[in-house]
């Protein structure tokens, strides 16, 4: 079962191409932009990649956490 406080790469073994796509797969989704390259070395866990999607889309308020979870554990089980 996922936790959120898994690492990615060292839990997971998600690496930083599959972590791009999956990334990739929810800017489309939730509209929202990586700022800056530095800001995607710093998401390792599933938990740092709910806050950052829910800090950087305009209807931040309207995303709930568990459906985020949902939909990553639904990408990472395809990964």
């Amino acid at each position: 079962m996922l936790s959120n406080n898994l690492d990615l790469e060292a839990d997971l073994g998600i690496d930083s191409v599959k972590r791009t796509e999956i990334l990739n797969i929810l800017q489309e989704i939730y509209e929202f932009q990586i700022q800056e390259q530095a800001d995607l070395k710093e998401l390792n866990t599933i938990e740092d990649i709910i806050r950052y999607i829910q800090t950087n889309i305009n209807c931040a308020n309207s995303v709930d956490k568990e459906k985020i979870f949902s939909l990553l554990n639904i990408l990472l089980q395809g990964m």
